[in-house]
């Protein structure tokens, strides 16, 4: 009963990652692109 207990913990925790991991890399890309376009937005043609 307690191993089950424990494994049940174990996958809960591994989904709670996956699901930070996504979210991270969500925050990431979202960060990278608005620097992005900051940056060719701000670009002056010379």
């Amino acid at each position: 009963m307690q191993e089950d207990d424990e494994e049940t913990i174990t996958n809960e925790l591994k989904e709670a990652f996956r699901l930070y991991d996504k979210e991270e890399t969500y925050v990431g890309i979202k960060i990278v692109e608005t620097v992005t376009i900051n940056l060719l937005t701000s670009a002056h043609p010379s």
